[in-house]
């Protein structure tokens, strides 16, 4: 009787422990797949190539910082393009171990870019530290090599970072169906003209577009909350702004998941 007491707890397992439990297991299988693929090499070069080329010998905390925030969402987009190519294959279908659903699959995947990129801003400010840091290198300004500044300056570039995320994995098929990914792409060319109406090809929609506020501004905006000390209001407010465009990306993209739900088997 306690051997058969023992095998029926053994057997039951809560619904929400075991869809957990296939959730971290997907993630893991799509990390480390992509681990394997040549988009980690890309990873790896474009980390060595900002510590060779792009930042100098003394870096001040402003160039430290752009470049590092310019690489990552980079480099946070094309390992979402990468994560996402794979999704539709047949050997990702094949090697499941059970069904999954679709919303899950996104969730995992995005997840899974997300921890890749901000890895390899971990990994860039470790290297910067030892090269450029107050123990190991007398820079011209070793006072912004600090955990504070660090901290604080990472805020922006884990909102950027979730952003381009968010933005690739709804610009990816597998996540939203053609006509979507047509006008989200349209939105963004028109936006990116409203800088310079100038350049917009219609030239009596020009007055129009030139009524466009810079809706794109806090992308770049964002940035002086980290190279700045303080950040002014301008800064706090894009980094705010940034995170709302990130929240409503994010949603439309779990959004759309749902609706175009099924098992992956």
């Amino acid at each position: 009787m306690a051997a058969n007491s023992a095998l029926r707890g053994a057997q039951y397992v809560a619904p929400w422990w075991r869809g957990g439990s296939v959730f971290w297991a997907l993630m893991w299988f799509i990390l480390r797949d992509f681990l394997r693929s040549p988009w980690l090499a890309l990873n790896m070069l474009s980390l060595a190539g900002v510590q060779l080329f792009l930042l100098g010998p003394d870096p001040s905390r402003s160039q430290f910082f752009s470049v590092v925030y310019l690489v990552t969402l980079l480099l946070a987009g094309l390992n979402t393009m990468g994560i996402f190519s794979r999704a539709n294959s047949a050997q990702t279908y094949a090697i499941l171990a059970r069904p999954v659903s679709r919303g899950n699959y996104t969730t995992a995947s995005m997840l899974a870019a997300w921890l890749v990129s901000i890895a390899g801003y971990v990994v860039t400010v470790v290297l910067a530290y030892l090269r450029f840091g107050p123990q190991m290198h007398q820079a011209s300004d070793p006072g912004w090599f600090t955990l504070s500044t660090f901290l604080a300056a990472s805020i922006p570039i884990v909102v950027g970072v979730t952003f381009a995320v968010s933005l690739m994995a709804l610009l990816s098929a597998f996540v939203a169906p053609f006509f979507v990914r047509l006008g989200v792409l349209a939105v963004i060319v028109l936006l990116v003209m409203a800088f310079d109406p100038r350049s917009f090809p219609i030239e009596a929609a020009r007055p129009l577009v030139d009524k466009i506020p810079p809706l794109l501004g806090p992308i770049a905006g964002a940035l002086r909350y980290a190279i700045d000390s303080p950040p002014d209001a301008i800064a706090i407010a894009s980094v705010i702004i940034l995170a709302a465009y990130t929240t409503t990306l994010l949603a439309l993209v779990l959004w759309l998941s749902s609706r175009r739900e099924v098992e992956l088997d």
